[in-house]
């Protein structure tokens, strides 16, 4: 939510100064990239446990899944 993550306003503001239109702010695209990290390991991990039926709390003692963030 952009209205919580007020760094992404920032960061935009930062990269793009002179001026800045309505216009082009209606077409910017602002990605976390560190929460889209974190988002992407949660569902690498969901994945994981349905595929290979574990369950999540039992996911970090796998030693399948221990095996593959080894090799990232």
């Amino acid at each position: 939510n952009i209205k919580k993550d007020q760094h992404l306003v920032e960061k935009f503001a930062k990269e793009n100064t002179g001026n800045i239109t309505l216009k082009s702010l209606k077409n910017v695209v602002l990605t976390d990239e560190n929460r889209q990290t974190e988002i992407k390991k949660e569902i690498d991990d969901l994945v994981f446990c349905l595929y290979f039926n574990v369950q999540l709390t039992d996911l970090e003692n796998n030693e399948h899944y221990q095996y593959l963030r080894n090799q990232i």
